[in-house]
């Protein structure tokens, strides 16, 4: 048994009243202890020792996964055009950049960049941006102005959410926490919930390689 638990994760509220509340989510997992081990010849040695728990739990391998399915590679001008983009998925290949997407008449949308270069043109309803690695079949936009919109890549975007996690680990080594902050406390708690989980599920798949 690896030995990892997902202790708690919990929230709370850091500035006053006279300002936009920061909100910050708190995680914590109990990992295996290390201690013992070389004096029980039917254990494993540890899995991970020490800083390597931080250096895992923020790798690439944990949060570029994480930036996939939570689409923190998306950034949107207007953060009240975000529900257009409510279908939008990338394929394994794809090209990161900014774009713009807006109706054009008969029916049919147009996807460009920023630059005004075209790069597809479709009815709309129909998959938009195949050829970008977009993944996206947009059924509504709103009439008479241009949605402007950025894919980050997903080194880029694993590196900002990097930068936006805290990691302590406890004195003996026993406990790994997690947290974040953001204004949208659920968004939060969401998001770090998915890191947390993705952290746990990639050192139990390290553990099985190591045994086998």
């Amino acid at each position: 048994v690896l030995g990892l638990t997902l202790v708690g994760l919990v929230g709370g509220v850091i500035g006053s009243t006279f300002v936009k509340p920061v909100y910050e989510a708190r995680a914590a997992v109990q990992l295996p202890t290390p201690r013992g081990w070389q004096n029980d010849p039917t254990a494993s040695p540890p899995l991970v020792e020490g800083i390597g728990w931080i250096e895992l739990a923020r790798s690439f391998q944990v949060l570029d996964d994480v930036v996939r399915s939570r689409r923190t590679y998306l950034s949107v001008a207007q953060s009240s055009d975000t529900t257009f983009f409510a279908g939008l998925d990338l394929a394994a290949s794809f090209v990161p950049g900014s774009y713009r997407i807006e109706r054009i008449g008969g029916g049919l949308v147009r996807l460009s960049t920023v630059d005004g270069d075209v790069v597809e043109e479709v009815a709309l309803g129909d998959s938009l941006g195949r050829n970008v690695g977009l993944r996206w079949q947009p059924t509504e936009l709103p009439d008479g102005r241009a949605i402007q919109f950025r894919v980050a890549s997903l080194r880029d975007a694993a590196t900002r959410l990097n930068g936006s996690l805290e990691t302590f680990l406890s004195k003996d080594g026993s406990i790994l926490r997690f947290s974040m902050r953001g204004s949208d406390p659920r968004a939060a708690a969401s998001l770090l919930n998915d890191i947390v989980t993705r952290f746990i599920a990639v050192a139990t798949t390290l553990k099985g390689e190591k045994l086998t």
